[in-house]
């Protein structure tokens, strides 16, 4: 058994089917069966079932799949403490989607400084392009907003809080109360959707919710940063599902912030991909002491 075709085997079943998993790493797809069937009778078991709509694994297959994922995990870990030289302290990457969220992490990155740990923060736009920074680790870690499907992906939990909605003086409900806003009201409204937010990373509840299993009606383009967001609530009639940190923003511009009474609680996570070095688990440590979870091991 080798670990390549381990490798490979975890790029399929994420990938769903043999030919994505070939055109994403460069490969042909019958070489890729090939290495496939070589791992299959390695391990003297079937691992995938295949079907018209892709692949799946087997319960072998997703038994074998956990223990792959830490193996390979392992083997990364291993090469990045070869590359690291043991003694040196590499500066730490660290992702926020907008700056509403740095309050989240401001004491760990001071306390990673006093320990002589660099830390670069990357601000971008919505989620989930925090996400793919952390996948092709061009950041180390990044507060992310729950959930988080890809599994490749660790999290630990920073906070909880209620998420609300913007509204401008454009809709009627401008001048409700909280007590007059629920889901079920806010279905027959449009909504701003942030740009580039594929359907399988979407937090339904957060940007589209649904109602009866319909969705919220789109307002216009998509916004792309926090200021077009401002900007869409105080132009159209559409309604902006935003953190508690960035309400309180909008409301100092004009807009009215409104907490639905039946909305779920907004989890922000510390998100990353092992494996982490160790300037990168200082801060980590820093930015999850206080929560009421900590990381996974």
């Amino acid at each position: 058994m080798e670990l390549r075709h381990l490798r490979w085997f975890i790029a399929v079943v994420e990938a769903g089917s043999l030919s994505s998993a070939a055109r994403s790493g460069h490969i042909t797809q019958p070489a890729l069966s090939v290495m496939i069937a070589q791992l299959e009778r390695d391990l003297g078991a079937r691992l995938l079932e295949r079907s018209r709509d892709g692949v799946q694994p087997t319960s072998a297959g997703s038994a074998v799949l956990e223990i792959a994922r830490r193996m390979v995990d392992d083997a990364e870990l291993v090469e990045a403490a070869a590359r690291a030289g043991g003694d040196r302290v590499d500066e730490v990457r660290l992702a926020i989607a907008d700056p509403g969220l740095l309050p989240l992490v401001a004491g760990a990155v001071a306390a990673a400084g006093i320990a002589g740990v660099p830390v670069k923060l990357v601000v971008g736009r919505h989620r989930p392009w925090e996400v793919d920074a952390v996948l092709n680790r061009s950041v180390h870690l990044a507060v992310v907003t729950s959930p988080i499907l890809d599994r490749r992906v660790r999290t630990a939990p920073l906070t909880a809080e209620r998420r609300g909605i913007l509204v401008g003086p454009r809709n009627e409900l401008f001048d409700a109360s909280d007590l007059d806003v629920t889901f079920e009201l806010l279905a027959r409204h449009a909504a701003i959707d942030p740009v580039d937010t594929p359907e399988a990373w979407t937090d339904e509840w957060a940007y589209r919710p649904q109602m009866n299993g319909e969705r919220m009606r789109q307002a216009g383009p998509p916004v792309d940063s926090m200021t077009a967001t401002f900007l869409s609530s105080l132009t159209t009639e559409a309604v902006a599902f935003v953190p508690r940190q960035i309400g309180m923003i909008g409301q100092a511009m004009g807009l009215r912030y409104l907490e639905p009474r039946d909305g779920p609680p907004c989890e922000h996570l510390m998100a990353w991909r092992p494996p982490l070095s160790a300037s990168a688990g200082l801060l980590l440590a820093a930015a999850t002491a206080s929560a009421p979870g900590a990381p996974p091991a």
